[in-house]
């Protein structure tokens, strides 16, 4: 998937999340080491993987993507909440997210008293 496909799922994933416009679209790109399992906390965001590969497994709240299970009828792509990452590969492995993360409101002054 290029970045120009994540960006637009993504637009119509957060417009029919109810965020519309009220989000930052933010290019995540990790470096991960050999077998190294990373935890990231992705509350209240939606990520869409960009790169695809058997030399990474990721799960989430909404599902999995993991090339090498043979017992999964469905590899997700979108991910919320604590996203685990662990990198199969005997070297470093790069992985690229677009994540959609909801912008704060605005107090209006009269609001904060």
């Amino acid at each position: 998937m290029t970045i120009d496909s994540a960006i637009e799922i993504l637009r119509g994933r957060m417009d029919d999340l109810g965020y519309r416009k009220n989000y930052y679209p933010h290019i995540k790109h990790f470096v991960l080491q050999p077998g190294e399992l990373r935890e990231v906390n992705a509350f209240n965001q939606l990520w869409i993987l960009v790169d695809e590969s058997s030399d990474f497994s990721i799960s989430g709240e909404m599902g999995v993507y993991d090339l090498t299970l043979k017992n999964v009828n469905e590899l997700k792509y979108e991910f919320q909440g604590l996203i685990r990452i662990k990198n199969y590969a005997s070297g470093i492995t790069h992985l690229r997210f677009v994540a959609g993360i909801p912008k704060h409101k605005k107090q209006k002054q009269n609001e904060r008293k």
